[in-house]
């Protein structure tokens, strides 16, 4: 996953994070984390899938 998190235009990047994204965090891998840390710091949209609900 490729974000740019460069102010031009005003825009504030959309993320959204798929099932398998979800499914590495709970596997324990660092990279998703930090990703939503750093929307979280920077204030970006950010959604999850709808079928993360099912696979708990």
């Amino acid at each position: 996953m490729v974000v740019d998190d460069s102010k031009e235009n005003g825009k504030v990047p959309y993320l959204y994070l798929d099932t398998n994204f979800i499914i590495d965090i709970n596997n324990g891998k660092g990279l998703p984390c930090s990703i939503i840390e750093r929307a979280k710091e920077k204030k970006w949209k950010y959604h999850i899938s709808f079928f993360v609900l099912w696979k708990h």
